[in-house]
């Protein structure tokens, strides 16, 4: 039974190097230990590979059909590792990302839609979950985690923050006119999460750095961000967005940029991931692609 191909690639070099210390010159190994790894293979395999004498190393019949063979297996071992090493390298292969439903609405799907575009080779599945997942038992390479990170054995890495501001569609300010200040927001809709207590307040930094709390009015409380940013852009009342996508809106007049001199502290975003999946190019590369998307709505 065959379990270790450096004892196969050893005996090879030995076979072709014809002596101990001449193929340890090769591999860089002492001849001790090509000798015991020589020894070894015999022992798995129960059979003599080599002659040895004080003077030359030669191989046994069984051993020159086994160096024959033996060559045959490394070459394929080698061209299988290279075609795996060309594949990553060229952003080939499936990666799996797991992303909050808040960063679907933060444009992700568009920004992977461009990727995937670029890379042919590539496959993603995306789970859009706001539970708690195992990424190892869900084989996942890669999730988004906005907001704090839970206690973790995972690998974690911060791609950015996103900057959170107020903002109300022009139809909804001509119905009920603008805050001028944190206390007016009691008085307007506010579109508030629900949980499991009322979000009756939003905390705001102030332009002196200092946090004021806002009491927040309304008749809708919503679990979904997207159901939030629908009722916001269709003009009911005041939502918190990211400051990127507000940017963008009011360049195109879908939303005002209400009270600009406060806004929601940054909510921290970061990747995490099993192990060592860094390290894979494709998994790095998604790692950028979400720290560009980050970049954008900061």
């Amino acid at each position: 039974m065959l379990d270790n191909l450096d004892e196969v690639r050893v005996f090879v070099q030995v076979g072709d190097s014809g002596g101990f210390s001449a193929a340890g010159r090769v591999l860089n190994l002492t001849t001790n230990l090509v000798s015991r790894r020589i020894a070894r293979l015999e022992d798995r395999l129960g059979v003599r590979l080599l002659h040895r004498t004080t003077r030359r190393t030669s191989l046994t019949e069984e051993g020159r059909q086994f160096h024959e063979r033996a060559i045959r297996l490394l070459e394929a071992a080698d061209e299988a590792a290279a075609a795996v090493a060309r594949r990553a390298s060229a952003l080939e292969g499936r990666v799996r990302v797991a992303v909050r439903s808040t960063f679907v609405e933060y444009g992700f799907v568009e920004e992977l839609v461009h990727f995937l575009e670029a890379h042919r080779g590539l496959t993603a599945q995306l789970l859009v979950t706001d539970e708690p997942i195992d990424l190892v038992g869900e084989g996942v390479d890669l999730a988004v985690q906005i907001g704090e990170l839970p206690d973790s054995s995972l690998v974690s890495r911060g791609v950015g923050e996103v900057r959170i501001v107020l903002a109300a569609a022009p139809a909804y300010l001509e119905r009920r006119g603008r805050p001028r200040g944190p206390a007016d927001l009691a008085r307007h809709e506010c579109l508030r999460r629900l949980g499991r207590r009322p979000e009756a307040s939003w905390t705001l930094v102030g332009p002196d750095g200092r946090e004021t709390v806002a009491s927040t009015g309304g008749r809708l409380e919503c679990d979904d961000s997207a159901a939030q940013t629908r009722a916001l852009y269709a003009g009911f009342g005041v939502g918190l967005r990211p400051a990127g996508e507000v940017r963008r809106a009011v360049a195109g007049g879908s939303l005002v940029h209400i009270l600009p001199r406060y806004h929601v502290a940054p909510v921290p975003v970061r990747v995490v991931m099993p192990p060592r999946r860094a390290r894979v190019p494709r998994v790095s590369a998604m790692i950028e692609l979400v720290r560009a998307v980050v970049r954008r709505l900061a």
